[in-house]
């Protein structure tokens, strides 16, 4: 018996689509596979960074840890003398290591361990420092902050640059006034950001006629400036007060 050509036509037609189906179905168990290995990775990538994070945090928690545990030494020295500027000294060295510390407990306590922000880290350091000066109660601070972040090699630099700043103003701003204002500035600038710490108490003397202990201020400052590639201005405002102001790059 002949077979008809149309049969024939429709057998290797049906053979065709099941080689097709065959192909179709070798290659969706590659892709199930290679999706398989590729979720896998992911997966034992995301649990690797999640252990990192969780060990840079304990890292910073017990840096900062370690900051307190001085700054601690630092405040049973500064008890057993009787000399007030010796305490005065101890008490300035808490305070910064205190604007360090503050660093890495912001990092270790935000989801974001690679940058900082200041305006949570200024007012809680303001605070700090305010708390050293309780004795100072007519002196407010008042903060003006816009949300900048950056990296804990800007934050330290900064942090010290506020503590020197703020400190000097509770010391010498204000010898025979009661109430007194600190003012603290952080704006966003096109190629940067700036930082300035205004009061309005006595003003600064010349550089010529100050003290030692505030040159050597002045030269910390200039010296932070430098780390932190800013330029750095200071000097007596119009009306009443001095001024600190850095400008910072990005």
């Amino acid at each position: 018996m002949v077979q008809r050509p149309e049969i024939n036509v429709r057998q290797g037609f049906l053979f065709s689509i099941l080689n097709v189906l065959d192909a179709c179905d070798i290659i969706y168990k590659r892709i199930s596979n290679d999706n398989s290995i590729i979720l896998n990775q992911k997966i034992s990538l995301e649990t690797s960074l999640a252990e990192k994070e969780t060990l840079l945090k304990e890292v910073h928690h017990r840096v900062k840890n370690n900051f307190q545990i001085i700054t601690g030494l630092l405040e049973k020295q500064a008890s057993k003398t009787s000399d007030p500027k010796a305490k005065s000294l101890f008490r300035e060295g808490q305070d910064r290591i205190i604007s360090m510390a503050l660093v890495h407990q912001n990092i270790y306590q935000s989801s974001n361990l690679n940058s900082i922000g200041l305006k949570n880290y200024i007012e809680l350091l303001s605070l700090q420092i305010r708390q050293s000066f309780n004795h100072k109660t007519g002196i407010d601070i008042e903060t003006e902050i816009d949300p900048i972040e950056v990296n804990i090699d800007k934050a330290i630099p900064i942090g010290l640059i506020l503590n020197e700043c703020i400190t000097n103003c509770f010391k010498h701003a204000f010898p025979n006034q009661i109430n007194g204002k600190i003012q603290i500035i952080l704006i966003q600038t096109p190629s940067g950001f700036q930082l300035e710490i205004n009061d309005n108490g006595i003003g600064l003397n010349s550089i010529d006629q100050s003290p030692p202990k505030t040159n050597i201020g002045i030269d910390l400052l200039k010296g932070l400036s430098r780390q932190l590639d800013a330029r750095f201005e200071f000097g007596n405002l119009p009306q009443q007060g001095s001024f600190f102001r850095f400008f910072i790059k990005n």
